[in-house]
Parts: structure tokens; sequence; C-alpha cells
């Protein structure tokens, strides 16, 4: 549905209406006639600017989803359904267990959907000739999912969200991650001499060294991993990829802070709740 704005110059008039009313109501005598009807003009002005003000949330709301399609590029179908609005959008970056790799990601909580993008950089990319009818796309679409679908872990908000771990624990656990990455370095310099030596001798000898050395990067990922949980920054998401959920798919996403993944769940949550509640009326 189209909403319609009204224009400010009309919202400042009634305001001043508003502001008269309540004047004329404060220096007019409550056993003149004209009393009851100055207040029952006053009530039919709030009822009028609140009716406005609702009215110019839905715009804004509407407007944001809008906007915010705009500027995504693959999207399997419209964003924009009665009721939904932005509730927030979170710059994140999301680790894969599996390549130990990770890169940028927006995760966008809509009213009843979790939207998952993909900053596009323009760095070094072929120039594009913009016209007017050209798109101009900030992010790749890569998932979303139905609020009541997704499923969260490591969802733990009783602990201090911005402690911190002591210095000497600190300092422990980046001893400990330097010593193995420099194992892992050395291995790296013995497997580079040993393709340099073609000898079945080296082979024999060196069969193993590749079992080491995934060894060693998944003790670096697993201290890395656990230091962040320590720090809160962690939560891992589990969505259908297809329907009836016949299987499902794992994210790790890492936040900035503590602070804005437990912002991030406790909106989740209250979102799903209200979404769960309103189903099963």
């Amino acid at each position: 549905p189209i909403v319609v704005i009204p224009q400010p110059t009309v919202l400042i008039h009634l305001f001043q209406y508003l502001d008269l009313l309540k004047e004329l109501i404060k220096y007019t005598p409550s056993e003149h006639p004209d009393y009851t009807y100055l207040y029952m003009a006053k009530d039919e002005v709030e009822k009028l600017l609140e009716k406005l003000e609702e009215r110019r949330v839905e715009a804004e709301r509407a407007f944001s989803v809008k906007e915010l399609e705009r500027k995504i590029s693959g999207l399997p179908q419209s964003l924009i359904v009665p009721q939904r609005y932005v509730i927030s959008t979170e710059k994140i970056k999301e680790t894969d267990i599996v390549t130990e790799s990770s890169g940028e990601r927006s995760l966008v909580m809509l009213t009843d959907i979790i939207l998952c993008l993909k900053p596009l950089s323009r760095i070094g990319t072929t120039a594009v000739i913009m016209t007017p009818n050209t798109p101009s796309y900030e992010y790749q679409y890569l998932w979303d999912c139905h609020i009541t679908d997704v499923k969260l872990s490591n969802v733990d908000l009783d602990n201090d969200s911005e402690s911190e771990p002591t210095d000497t624990a600190a300092l422990e656990d980046l001893n400990t991650q330097q010593a193995l990455k420099d194992d892992l370095d050395i291995l790296e310099k013995i497997d580079s001499l040993r393709k340099q030596l073609n000898s079945s001798y080296t082979e024999v000898r060196f069969d193993k060294l590749g079992d080491l050395k995934e060894k060693l990067k998944k003790k670096i990922a697993e201290r890395q991993f656990n230091e962040e949980c320590k720090r809160g920054r962690i939560l891992d998401l589990t969505r259908p990829i297809n329907y009836p959920c016949t299987s499902t798919q794992f994210h790790r996403f890492l936040f900035n802070t503590p602070g804005k993944r437990n912002d991030w769940i406790e909106m989740f949550t209250a979102r799903q709740h209200k979404i769960s509640k309103y189903i099963g009326r």
C-alpha cells in the first residue's frame, strides 16, 4: 500500500494549533460554555498527530526495505512485504571451519527473516560506465531464512559481555599460538625443501609431513576459536537449506564486540518469541 507522508508545513501547523488550544484552555474558566469543546478539539488534534506519526514511521520502514532491496544483487524475490521492516544491520565476519578462511558479511534482521549478504568491493574491479538505469549494488545476496527456522548455539548472556582475559592469561595464549605458528612455518620450510629434493628417501621420511601440518593448523584454529569464545564474540547459527527442513547449513559468525553479539541475540530472541506466539494463536 502507498503511504502518504504529510508535508512538514502541515505537521508544523497542526502542532501550532495544538499549542494554541492548550493556551486557550489554560486561560478559559472551566464554567465557560466553550471549555468542554476546547478540550474535545485538543484531544482530536492529538489523535490526528498520533495517526500521522504512525504513518510516518510506517513509511520510513517501508522505504528502508525498498532502499535495502535496491542495493542487493541476486535477490531471488522481492523483500517488500506488508509490515516488514529492518530491525538491525550488523557488519560481521563469517568463518569457514573447514577451510579456516573468513569473509566479511552483513547480517540483516528484518521483522520475519534473517538476511545474509556479502559486501561488494569495488577495489580492483573492472570499470563500468554508469548510466541512470545502471543499478548500483553494494551487496551480493547469499541466503535468507525465516526467523523461526534459525537455531542459535554458543548463546551465553550471563557472563560479563565486555570482560577481557587477564594480562597473564592473554600473554600465555598469544605465546602458545605464536609457538604453534612458528612450528607450522618450520614445517612449511621443510616441506618446501622436500619438494626440491626429488628422491625416494625424502618421500619415505616425510610421508607424514602433510598430516602433521594439518594437525598444527587445526590446533591453531582451535586456540583462536577458544580465545574468541572467551571474549564472547562468536555465534554459531544453523538454518535449513531445503524445505521441509531435510538438511541444514552451519554458520559461524564473529561479531566486532561481545556487546554487539549479545544485543543481536536479544533482538533475535525477542522477535522469535513474538512470531512464535503469534503463529500459536
